[in-house]
């Protein structure tokens, strides 16, 4: 038996202030596809901006003029969120009935 789909469950291009980059936005677009079903937006979005916080203070590497960034952030946020998955922590979707891990 499904759920009923919510607002979260749309496969739009994420928007709003908390994601202003249009690289951010199609990483987390991207991830929310990837993903769909097994974690709900909000947490695809905040797995996002952490790893692009943290990566963006991480040192850089000497000839390292930044582009890379949004590969490496994609790729750090998609090994968080299969992470996530693996572990059953909090932010995953349930079915009705269940329960998420606290």
């Amino acid at each position: 038996m499904s759920r009923p789909p919510d607002k979260h469950d749309k496969h739009e291009p994420p928007s709003g202030p908390e994601l202003t980059s249009p690289s951010l936005a199609d990483i987390t677009y991207r991830l929310m596809t990837g993903f769909a079903g097994s974690v709900d937006r909000s947490t695809i979005t905040r797995i996002v901006r952490t790893c692009h916080r943290d990566l963006r203070r991480a040192p850089a590497r000497a000839g390292s003029d930044g582009a890379a960034l949004p590969e490496l952030i994609e790729r750090r946020a998609r090994e968080n969120l299969a992470a996530l998955i693996k572990t059953g922590s909090a932010g995953l979707k349930t079915a009705p009935g269940q329960f998420s891990s606290p």
